[in-house]
């Protein structure tokens, strides 16, 4: 039991009784979690995944001059198991932030200063200043 805990609880039968009943079922409890937590990372390590993307609106993702706001891809999801993956680690000139894929540089712009990214996955342009 909580030394904290103790401390506060009177001299009686009754209430220490009652005291050791909850730090028992608080053990209890800490042991159902630790299986239960178990039973989910097994039951999505064998999973058949149906992933669906996650999207959230970004207000501050930069889209050109004076433009902001864009739902970005943050990760998947699987349908069943719930388990969430999340976006590969990279800037918006690696990784594509409306769906997680590989860009790719296809151009630079001498007049304009900006290098233009493309997906591989599903065309969306980023572009970067120089």
């Amino acid at each position: 039991m909580d030394t904290t805990v103790k401390k506060q609880i009177p001299d009686s039968p009754e209430i220490h009784r009652q005291a050791e009943y909850v730090e028992d079922q608080r053990k209890r409890l800490a042991l159902a979690e630790k299986s239960l937590t178990r039973m989910i990372a097994e039951f999505q390590k064998n999973c058949d995944h149906n992933f669906e993307p996650v999207k959230e609106y970004d207000k501050d993702y930069w889209l050109g001059i004076d433009a902001y706001g864009m739902d970005v891809y943050i990760g998947k999801k699987c349908k069943r198991c719930k388990l969430f993956e999340p976006r590969p680690n990279g800037s918006p000139w690696e990784i594509c932030y409306k769906c997680g894929g590989k860009m790719e540089y296809i151009h630079l712009s001498l007049e304009t200063r900006l290098i233009l990214y493309v997906c591989e996955v599903c065309g969306h342009k980023q572009s970067k200043a120089t």
